[in-house]
């Protein structure tokens, strides 16, 4: 919902990282309150999954302060091996999306909206 809301103003995308970097980062103050109380009253296996969710949000969230807040980089970044890991983008596509892909020889089909042309036209 927040997307959406965000949506309606014309913001930097650097400004709206930064709304979603705060925002976050109350929600995982939050996880660590939970995993606090959740170890106080006993329940030890739920908190500790708790608290292990927490320390590695805590991590990729820090990585987000540091680049939306600061100028400088983290020694320990290990987005870029994750990335790699999930199949991220290749080498080149850094400029263009549409480099590596199996539609890089297709050229770009422009498709009248609904009501502005025939489909005799379009063929």
């Amino acid at each position: 919902m927040l997307n959406h809301y965000l949506g309606y103003f014309n913001m930097n995308v650097k400004l709206k990282n930064r709304v979603y970097t705060i925002i976050g980062a109350l929600g995982v103050l939050y996880l660590g309150y939970l995993a606090i109380r959740f170890i106080r009253l006993g329940a030890w296996t739920r908190g500790l999954l708790f608290l292990l969710v927490f320390v590695i949000l805590t991590y990729f969230t820090i990585l987000n302060v540091i680049y939306y807040f600061t100028t400088k980089t983290a020694k320990f970044d290990v987005s870029p091996k994750i990335e790699k890991l999930l199949g991220g983008r290749p080498a080149g596509a850094a400029d263009d999306p549409m480099v590596g892909s199996k539609h890089a020889a297709q050229t770009a089909r422009i498709v009248p909206a609904a009501g502005l042309g025939s489909v005799k036209n379009l063929v």
